[in-house]
């Protein structure tokens, strides 16, 4: 019985570390092709990449944004809902603890939670440069 539970719990912890791992090296891809100059304040014409930040109903904060909507539970056990949020929870929280960058907060963006949405939209409703969606799925044992 011990060694079915600590062999639960290892898979727990290797697939939460993978997990971890992949996000930073997203956000490690990400601020490598980060520039260093200030986006508020500039027009579409002086910056193109910018050209819906005048439509955000959001303007853009001075530093990177990002918002982290609620991963999607993909296993058929619902139970796992928990596990997905929480999994959102822990990257919404490691990438708030990065000063140069701008984090949206869970509540607002778990009210996107079950709704079919387009990243465009959120991110302009949000004012972030940024979305970053994600799914789960348990099988057995395996995440």
């Amino acid at each position: 019985m011990k060694k079915i539970g600590t062999k639960l719990w290892r898979n727990w912890a290797v697939a939460v570390t993978a997990i971890l791992i992949l996000g930073g090296a997203a956000f490690s891809a990400w601020h490598y092709f980060q520039t260093d100059e200030p986006t508020a304040g500039v027009s579409s014409k002086q910056n193109p990449t910018f050209e819906s930040s005048e439509k955000a109903s959001q303007p853009l904060p001075d530093k990177p944004s990002i918002a982290v909507l609620p991963f999607t539970n993909l296993s058929k056990d619902p139970e796992q809902n928990c596990f997905a949020d929480g999994v959102t929870e822990d990257i919404i929280n490691g990438l708030s603890k990065t000063p140069k960058l701008f984090v949206i907060a869970r509540n607002s963006t778990f009210t996107y939670q079950g709704k079919p949405v387009k990243v465009q939209e959120v991110s302009e409703n949000l004012g972030v440069r940024y979305v970053l969606e994600g799914s789960i799925q348990k099988s057995g044992d395996r995440v």
